[in-house]
């Protein structure tokens, strides 16, 4: 089941990511950039964000046209956030 308010995947999700971030040695702010990424990508082709699906409705653009002009910059996006989270997880980034 999608979920698709971002504050309500961060209620179903993070009381389960952030113990088992800080159990693996992450910090809470490693672990809460890893869902900020996650919830941000998933954002630009999830078909049940209402916001999405009517911007496309009114712009007359197939669903299926859309995935393939997104799922390509989708994956550059997550390239560059997974490099970006694998330094903040090097640098132990959060609290000093």
């Amino acid at each position: 089941m999608m979920i698709p308010s971002g504050s309500g995947q961060a209620l179903a999700t993070l009381p389960i990511m952030v113990p088992v971030g800080e159990l693996i040695g992450l910090t809470r702010q490693t672990t809460i950039l890893a869902f900020q990424i996650g919830d941000g990508v998933t954002n630009l082709f999830n078909p049940s964000l209402g916001g999405l699906i009517a911007m496309l409705s009114l712009c007359r653009i197939p669903l299926e046209r859309w995935f393939r002009f997104v799922f390509p910059i989708a994956g550059l996006i997550l390239l560059i956030a997974w490099v970006a989270l694998l330094f903040s997880v090097m640098i132990h980034w959060g609290p000093a």
